[in-house]
């Protein structure tokens, strides 16, 4: 069992966007606490299509959706990494790293997949997510719920809607016996 002041939780969050299609997204450990450091580069994968989706891939769409705090930008490369900062800084603050030690989870790497969409109007929508505890799954929904309100993208002109995926990965360390060993 995990004592909370006795065992630092060590949480590791990798954001990518990306369509459809899971790949291997690479996972970076901290070694103390969640802090904006311990959040991984972004990796943006591109998919091939002809057809014209509602959905729009980060890689072909012309403006990406954007909160307030990023307006400021106007190239869409950069609006691209001011939203992924944007993304990684509310889950540091708002994700309630105290729940996987409250949960006593096993040592070991933990992850929970989680997908939503900024729509046509800017809201996130379709927020759904798997992971090793319904509890990790709710908090995961949770955090990614209280994003704010987007400029939707737009694509040839037009609102699209933008689907993302992000994993959050927890790294748990094994307890520390009496003798103050792992």
């Amino acid at each position: 069992m995990l004592l909370k002041n006795k065992i630092g939780l060590v949480i590791s969050i990798g954001v990518m966007l990306l369509i459809g299609h899971i790949s291997n997204a690479q996972e970076k450990e901290s070694k103390t606490q969640l802090t904006e450091e311990t959040v991984e580069e972004i990796e943006i994968i591109e998919i091939e299509s002809d057809e014209k989706p509602s959905n729009v891939p980060i890689h072909v769409i012309e403006s990406v959706p954007y909160p307030l705090e990023c307006k400021h930008t106007k190239v869409n490369e950069e609006r691209k990494t001011c939203v992924t900062g944007f993304i990684k800084k509310h889950i540091v603050r708002k994700f309630n790293t105290d729940l996987a030690e409250e949960l006593s989870l096993e040592s070991g790497r933990k992850r929970i997949w989680v997908r939503f969409k900024i729509d046509k109007t800017g809201k996130v929508v379709d927020v759904s997510a798997r992971g090793p505890h319904p509890k990790l799954e709710e908090e995961a929904i949770r955090v990614v719920k209280l994003l704010p309100e987007f400029t939707p993208g737009k694509h040839n002109g037009e609102a699209v809607s933008m689907p993302y995926m992000m994993p959050i990965v927890f790294s748990i360390p094994e307890p520390i016996k009496k003798d103050g060993k792992q």
